[in-house]
């Protein structure tokens, strides 16, 4: 299973703010409970309203300037995704920085347009951006978020995705995240099937939310501990799973392997 957490470690978005960009406290625009839809066909308009919705809008990536290839890339989403009217909706944005990556002031402002024009998306209420910035990295991170913040529409929360190290630190010079203008920052935990790796065997990529995880939802959202959540490629649209343990305050994603950490470039 791979859960989030729902809160990492305070942010900027706790203090007042000083972009021109004026946020809104996050509880007070998406749920509690935010499932996640990564590249694969999805149907969500079953799941209750008291649930929201993180679907993977694009993935950008970072080359090396000077090289053939641009120094940004942007790969749309291509897969459907369909979600009951009024449903609350945050776009995800996976950044990913392919070996060589040298960071540049082109390409900061470069990644901050492309963050900020999928903040424009009609009917979003958040943006989340999922990059994994190795420590030689942070500079480049906080300032195209410096530049994206301003950009966005007044009001919208911006979250980042946060590897488990970069909550470890505890406050001061070392807590790097309170540094950032964001408003929430979710820890990723995996926990993967014995198969997830296993040569042809496709069992640990994500697959579509099935009708029995969507049902269990409600019990989730409701603090009550939902069988159904807990994923079995084999059974995934036949039987209701085992229990997850997964409770209300959490985000949620079918207990899969990221493609592209499977796929890079």
């Amino acid at each position: 299973m791979l859960v989030f957490a729902a809160l990492c470690l305070h942010t900027r978005g706790d203090q007042e703010p000083d972009s021109e960009a004026v946020a809104m406290p996050f509880a007070s625009v998406m749920p509690k409970i935010v499932v996640w839809a990564w590249e694969e066909p999805e149907d969500l308009r079953a799941a209750p309203a008291s649930v929201g919705v993180a679907y993977l809008a694009e993935t950008l990536f970072l080359g090396k300037p000077g090289s053939a290839a641009p120094a940004l890339t942007v790969l749309k989403r291509h897969q459907p995704l369909d979600v009951a009217q009024g449903a609350a909706i945050m776009a995800v944005v996976r950044v990913i920085a392919q070996p060589g990556f040298q960071d540049s002031v082109a390409v900061r402002e470069q990644t901050a347009a492309a963050l900020a024009e999928v903040s424009l998306h009609a009917g979003l209420r958040a943006l989340q951006i999922d990059f994994d910035a190795t420590s030689s990295q942070r500079a480049f991170y906080a300032a195209v978020l410096g530049q994206l913040r301003p950009q966005m529409p007044a009001g919208m929360p911006l979250s980042i995705t946060a590897l488990l190290s970069w909550c470890a630190a505890g406050p001061g010079s070392g807590d790097w995240l309170a540094t950032l203008p964001i408003d929430e920052a979710v820890p990723m935990y995996f926990r993967l099937g014995g198969s997830a790796r296993s040569g042809g065997d496709k069992s640990g990529y994500p697959l579509p939310w099935s009708p029995f995880q969507l049902a269990a939802l409600a019990d989730v959202a409701s603090g009550r501990r939902a069988p159904a959540l807990q994923f079995d490629s084999a059974k995934a649209n036949s039987h209701p799973p085992n229990d997850t343990g997964l409770h209300a305050g959490e985000e949620s994603r079918p207990p899969a392997v990221k493609p592209s950490e499977e796929t890079l470039p």
